[in-house]
């Protein structure tokens, strides 16, 4: 848990943001500040969005180990990581899943797929979407399971495989748990409304 004595975080991505160091030290001066200038890889101005997204990513891993309350970034190349270039990548990984959902999906395929690392590629799905990549891949998953209960003759088992789910007892423990019913339940709780209606 943090506190108010946990220090505040700078990156930079060499030494030029010193001056940010000393602004934070004048305008907050009892807080302790962790000052990380990646020396060993400046200049930044020549790397990719992707090289500066995986430095960023190991010198954000490096402050959060060491407790850090925030982070200030004190560079402009970091900049370079465009939201329009992270959306193409998310969409990209997105349009797979949707086209493979139904098959073994891999974290080092999809990382592979936008070229980047898997922990990086982790950290980033889960910080543009909100959901780990597992739980997102789950989600598609029993949405189409959802709809093929509604819509076949399928036997849950027959669905429970349509849908990439390689064990009947765990796809019936997943889809209580997001659902609050068993698939059983919930094609027959949907039979009988139809009925109704």
């Amino acid at each position: 848990m943090l506190d108010k004595s946990n220090p505040i975080g700078v990156m930079d991505s060499g030494i030029g943001g010193l001056t940010v160091v000393r602004e934070l030290q004048r305008i907050l001066p009892g807080e302790d500040i962790i000052y990380f200038g990646d020396s060993a890889n400046c200049p930044y101005g020549n790397k990719t969005a992707d090289q500066i997204f995986e430095l960023s990513c190991h010198m954000l891993q490096f402050l959060g180990s060491n407790g850090v309350k925030c982070t200030a970034v004190a560079c402009t190349s970091f900049a370079k990581i465009s939201v329009y270039s992270d959306s193409r990548r998310v969409q990209k990984v997105q349009d797979y899943i949707d086209q493979h959902y139904n098959e073994e999906i891999r974290l080092g395929q999809l990382a592979d797929l936008v070229s980047m690392t898997s922990v990086s590629f982790s950290r980033f799905f889960k910080l543009r979407t909100g959901k780990n990549l597992s739980e997102y891949i789950i989600d598609i998953r029993l949405g189409h399971a959802t709809r093929m209960l509604v819509d076949s003759t399928m036997s849950i088992a027959e669905i429970c495989f349509e849908c990439g789910f390689n064990n009947l007892s765990n796809f019936n423990r997943i889809f209580k748990k997001k659902k609050n019913c068993t698939p059983k339940e919930f094609r027959e709780n949907y039979q009988k409304k139809k009925k109704l209606i």
